[in-house]
């Protein structure tokens, strides 16, 4: 097998506009195997239940970290030659530093 750097596919849309819906779809019919990770798959992935309450700028660092997770995960699946599906709402306040 030649190496090779994964194809990310972005699908960029509102929330609950059908984003995930759409990668689900398109999965069958790529030639090639593909894997589908959307945003809100790693933010399920977190628990939510928990001794703490969080304050504000607890919360915000959380989902600041959760975020850079699952721009890194979806790196390193094509870093590794995987074709990614990746659904997100892009804003760009929120995707500086990532």
């Amino acid at each position: 097998m030649a190496d090779r750097r994964g194809r990310i596919l972005l699908l960029n849309g509102a929330s609950s506009s059908g984003k995930s819906s759409i990668g689900r779809a398109l999965l069958p019919l790529l030639p090639d195997p593909w894997f589908l990770v959307p945003v809100d798959a790693i933010g399920a992935m977190r628990s939510t239940v928990h001794t703490r309450v969080l304050d504000d700028a607890e919360i915000t660092a959380m989902l600041t970290r959760t975020r850079l997770g699952y721009h890194r995960t979806v790196a390193a699946l094509a870093s590794a030659g995987n074709d990614v599906i990746m659904d997100y709402p892009l804003r760009p306040h929120l995707i500086r530093g990532c």
